[in-house]
């Protein structure tokens, strides 16, 4: 059985009040991509002005920058060492 793919147009939101923008997400595409709230996307950019989100998963690997911000640091050799 493969995946079925299923787009949404989403609304750019403003709130003047925070001065933030933001998109709603509506309840069929919470249920279809497996989210709540609380968890943690990714946003990939699809280079045709699209985007495609996907779930961080809990055991997913850290990024570069979550590492350093971690306080680790990587070797010359590739090894992620943790800073004193």
């Amino acid at each position: 059985m493969s995946d079925k793919v299923i787009k949404w147009s989403l609304p750019v939101q403003y709130d003047p009040e925070s001065g933030d923008y933001f998109i709603s997400f509506p309840e069929d595409l919470l249920h279809a991509a497996n989210l709540k709230e609380g968890d943690q996307v990714f946003w990939v950019d699809n280079g045709d002005k699209t985007f495609t989100i996907k779930k961080v998963k809990e055991d997913a690997p850290k990024t570069y920058q979550d590492m350093i911000a971690d306080g680790w640091e990587m070797t010359v050799d590739g090894f992620w060492i943790k800073e004193n």
